[in-house]
């Protein structure tokens, strides 16, 4: 199988002040989304939540700067890596991933 990595891009403000019940639906979800994956065919071999954008340092150009790199409504929050059989199969499984302020990019891992 071949692997892909889906980036959840997503607007933080929209995570600041949750209470704790609105992130137990948001971990039921990524639960849900996780035993999913099979039934599209697919395998999480990875995946985890990032900190703050605010954490991320980003070099560029041989300079470094703190925060992300671009002013952005959304920020790069979570990976998960999977495999899957075809690049339509790997689309199927991005399309049910729970990101539901903002969006989910995937993209094919390039073998070398």
């Amino acid at each position: 199988m071949n692997q892909y990595m889906s980036l959840l891009y997503e607007n933080e403000a929209a995570y600041a002040n949750l209470p704790p019940e609105a992130w137990g639906k948001i971990k039921q979800a990524h639960g849900s989304f996780a035993a999913n994956v099979a039934k599209k065919g697919g395998k999480i071999v990875a995946g985890a939540a990032f900190q703050s954008s605010s954490t991320a340092k980003s070099f560029r150009a041989k300079r470094k700067t703190s925060g992300p790199f671009h002013a952005t409504k959304e920020a790069a929050c979570g990976y998960y890596l999977i495999e899957a059989p075809d690049p339509a199969a790997a689309s199927a499984i991005a399309a049910i991933c729970p990101a539901p302020h903002g969006g989910v990019e995937v993209r094919p891992i390039l073998q070398l």
